[in-house]
């Protein structure tokens, strides 16, 4: 028992420690949804998944499509405001800091859409990566392209 606890602690905890979604205070900011406990989560990753949600239901397949669509272009602390406006989602997490290392770069997000949790692998055409020396070394920078 205490094995599948410890595993659900540090990922709630990892949740809360995202600044997207936290305040420095510690309290969830406005705008941004914690998915309740026994939520149902859809990972869009996962292969057919979008395909049968544009087969069941298209118009919550272009929301989702839009949501993850302004995510790839607007940097988290602009996400709550943006897809909740334009979407009727609510953002759940959005990390900026914690950049899955893929090529093109890519962030994890999830959100909230009548009452289900949906997350994705956003890709992140806007950055861009370069090889930086160790403190205390003179080499300069290299870009990479």
């Amino acid at each position: 028992m205490r094995a599948l606890l410890i595993p659900a602690v540090f990922l709630s905890a990892a949740a809360f420690a995202d600044p997207a979604v936290m305040r420095p205070d510690g309290a969830v900011k406005p705008g941004v949804a914690v998915a309740p406990f026994g939520t149902r989560e859809v990972d869009l990753d996962r292969p057919g998944a979008l395909d049968r949600i544009e087969a069941q239901d298209p118009a919550l397949y272009k929301r989702l499509i839009g949501v993850i669509k302004a995510a790839e272009m607007q940097p988290c602390e602009h996400l709550p405001k943006l897809i909740e406006a334009q979407f009727r989602a609510t953002l759940s997490t959005c990390n900026a800091y914690s950049i899955l290392t893929s090529f093109p770069p890519k962030i994890r997000m999830s959100f909230l859409v009548d009452g289900t949790l949906y997350v994705s692998n956003v890709q992140q055409p806007g950055l861009v990566g370069k090889i930086v020396p160790a403190a205390g070394e003179a080499r300069p920078a290299v870009e990479v392209r």
